[in-house]
């Protein structure tokens, strides 16, 4: 049963969101100390976040993090990498902190109204993924050739 528009007014926009996720089949979370307005949910075995605003009622923010290990953490690499990945993909924003120990790809949304599409989620979902895989491929290091 659908909520009356009465209703939907008195939920925060985080909390329509986590229910549009969970009816979407994903299982979102909190984590204790996260901003107000920050969700959590797997999907195909990664960790992505959705952050939103209650002052802002079509705006929605998916990220996906990872920590940078064995990737290079030169400045110029890395902002290179994220400036090409920016240029070539819709929609992604790439955020490296100064100290760079980690980057985090992002699709902001402003939607028309209130609500997201499944289908417009799915396509910020793979779009997230793919753009995540090429920018990594970018930073890390070339594996040692061998000499013949």
């Amino acid at each position: 049963m659908d909520p009356t528009p009465e209703t939907r007014r008195r939920r925060t926009p985080t909390q329509r969101f986590r229910d549009f996720l969970s009816r979407q089949g994903f299982r979102p979370w909190r984590d204790a100390g996260d901003a107000p307005g920050t969700l959590w949910f797997n999907f195909e075995g990664l960790r992505f976040a959705a952050r939103l605003e209650d002052g802002d009622e079509g705006y929605v923010q998916l990220a996906l993090g990872y920590v940078l290990d064995e990737e290079s953490r030169d400045e110029l690499t890395l902002l290179r990498a994220a400036n090409e990945l920016q240029a070539a993909t819709k929609v992604v924003k790439v955020f490296v902190p100064p100290d760079r120990d980690y980057v985090e790809l992002q699709a902001e949304l402003f939607l028309d109204g209130p609500a997201m599409a499944p289908p417009v989620l799915q396509r910020c979902l793979l779009t997230l993924r793919g753009a995540s895989a090429d920018f990594l491929s970018r930073v890390r290091p070339e594996a040692p050739r061998a000499r013949a």
